[in-house]
């Protein structure tokens, strides 16, 4: 008959269970026993007969779980899902079965065996995580770091990695571009093994309990040489400091999924804010927030810097008198007082997410009042600045009275263009180069030669890295 043995595992890697069977072809009453079950690797002795009179075999059937590759007995295998092997011992009855650190050990025969299985892959700790980051988005004022919630298992070796491109998790294809500016691991308090402690202190001892804060270090961020990024991490946990057993929390050939935050930086001085007196409103009904009521009112933002739009825009409570007065309609992850956090909501001129020159975002405070009695509130402003791109706003071509064709055109900011006129997609006719003013209309006529009638011709300006192209006919 044919018999068939199942086994199970559950792999957080795909957050299910994963099967395999083995089957055993035409024995007569197979007994299987001594059961062994560690580190993925399910064996178990197999007494079998195949005739009524035979004597019986004895087997030793051993099969290991690896979501990737596995590699044993000198034999490289890639499968996902199990992988089963046995050893047919004739009519000897193994002994001293046993699996302990990814070995299989037994006797038969008088000779001791052992297989040994190389493990390479994360597969066992499904539940160590970095549980949160105090903030989505990081204000560096040179006094705090980002600080991390990790769990884990007490006893665990653990590292965190941080960087400002998440290409470089993948250290097969990107590591050779790591450095001190754009990497970090905690185990080598450096980006390498290489440059151990450059950093900071090396923190390779194992984790001391099963929820723990890690503190970035400031010499990192010093290091950093750009803001208004986003900082990608991923924590690493292992049985010992050789790396067994590692489990990642984003692998790397999965770094374009990696969390991140957002390193944002002080730009009170590109912004106005102004108070809206109709908008001041209060009710007196107590709340769980605002034992003596809630004050509401809605303030204007707008950007004063002429070369610079905004993003990323929130308020940081920088002072609030009394210091029990809460911020109520704060970002939900941030403390209730002085440090609370409101995100700009992406309405009028900030509905594209960005704050050009001269646009300006309204947005709405309510505070719960611990007491009826005047307070005072000051929020600074956090967010990113980047340089206006030169663009192009317009581009005309207008035939005149003398038959002369003008070019009429717009850019935002003053920048040097060029012009250029071809005939179709073929040769260059004319050209025109220089410097004009921003957000004024530009007449250029650089055509003084009759073109051909029935003919198409294009027109194409380039402003920085901006171009604009026009078509137009020549009919008499």
């Amino acid at each position: 008959g044919t018999y068939w043995v199942y086994y199970a595992i559950y792999d957080p890697s795909r957050g299910s269970w994963d099967t395999g069977h083995t089957h055993f072809w035409h024995i007569i009453a197979p007994v299987v026993s001594n059961l062994k079950n560690e580190d993925r690797i399910v064996a178990w002795e197999l007494k079998a007969v195949k005739a009524p009179t035979a004597e019986p075999d004895y087997y030793v059937y051993y099969t290991v779980y690896d979501p990737q590759s596995a590699v044993y007995e000198g034999e490289t295998q890639t499968k996902t899902g199990w992988i089963t092997n046995w050893n047919m011992l004739d009519h000897t009855s193994p002994s001293s079965l046993t699996v302990r650190n990814s070995m299989l050990s037994y006797s038969a025969d008088g000779d001791d065996i052992t297989h040994t299985f190389h493990d390479d892959s994360p597969c066992i700790f499904s539940d160590s995580r970095i549980s949160s980051v105090f903030s989505p988005t990081f204000y560096y004022d040179g006094l705090t770091t980002p600080i991390f919630d990790i769990h884990t298992d007490k006893g665990l070796y653990f590292a965190i990695e941080v960087t400002t491109d998440n290409k470089l998790f993948y250290s097969e294809r990107f590591g050779e571009l790591r450095n001190d500016t754009n990497f970090f691991n905690s185990f080598w308090g450096s980006s390498s093994a290489d440059t151990e402690g450059s950093i900071a202190e090396p923190k390779q001892h194992s984790a001391y309990s099963s929820d723990f804060w890690y503190t970035l270090p400031h010499k990192f961020w010093d290091n950093v040489d750009e803001r208004g990024r986003r900082i990608y991490y991923r924590l690493i946990v292992a049985v010992d400091k050789q790396d067994c057993n590692r489990f990642i929390t984003t692998e790397d050939y999965n770094h374009t999924s990696a969390p991140d935050i957002v390193v944002l930086d002080n730009i009170n001085g590109y912004l106005s804010g102004t108070p809206i007196p109709s908008t001041f409103s209060f009710d007196p009904t107590p709340d769980p927030q605002g034992p003596a009521g809630i004050f509401s009112f809605s303030a204007d933002f707008c950007n004063i810097e002429e070369d610079k739009y905004l993003t990323k825009l929130e308020s940081l409570t920088l002072q609030i008198i009394p210091h029990s007065n809460v911020l109520i309609n704060r970002y939900r992850y941030s403390r209730p007082g002085i440090g609370s956090k409101l995100i700009f909501p992406k309405t009028g001129d900030f509905a594209d997410s960005k704050l050009y020159p001269g646009e300006c975002v309204r947005v709405d405070y309510k505070i719960g009042l611990a007491m009826n009695k005047p307070f005072q509130f000051y929020v600074g402003v956090l967010g990113n600045a980047w340089k206006v791109p030169i663009r192009i706003e317009s581009l005309k071509a207008v035939k005149q009275m003398n038959g002369q064709w003008a070019f009429w055109f717009k850019i935002n900011k003053t920048a040097y263009v060029t012009l250029e006129i071809g005939l179709g997609s073929g040769s260059l006719l004319a050209k025109q180069s220089g410097e004009v003013d921003g957000g004024k209309v530009i007449k250029w006529t650089p055509i003084s030669d009759p073109l051909l009638a029935s003919s198409i011709y294009t027109a194409t300006l380039r402003a920085g890295e901006d171009t604009k192209t026009v078509r137009f006919a020549v009919v008499h």
